[in-house]
């Protein structure tokens, strides 16, 4: 029998599924996939889905190249800001 366990906002329903698995350390761990992005009228828009990202004190890229890279890829409106953090 197929019972809804759950449901989206839009009053889609969310159905059990037999959890997905992999290796971590020499043992399984389960997990469910989810669809990355913002769910509305059934359809996933991933354009908006991050809405900041901190550019750490390590990274090699900067915040122009990283929001170029976003840009390149379909996102749209993230705030990218570089770390102000004073411990590494």
């Amino acid at each position: 029998m197929n019972i809804p366990v759950s449901q989206f906002s839009d009053g889609t329903p969310i159905f059990w599924e037999t959890p997905l698995s992999r290796s971590r350390a020499h043992e399984l761990v389960d997990y469910k996939a989810f669809q990355f992005g913002r769910r509305k009228s059934g359809v996933y828009n991933t354009s908006r889905a991050i809405a900041q990202i901190v550019v750490g004190p390590r990274c090699g890229l900067s915040v122009d190249e990283v929001k170029s890279e976003l840009q390149a890829n379909g996102y749209e409106g993230a705030d990218v800001v570089r770390s102000e953090c004073e411990i590494r």
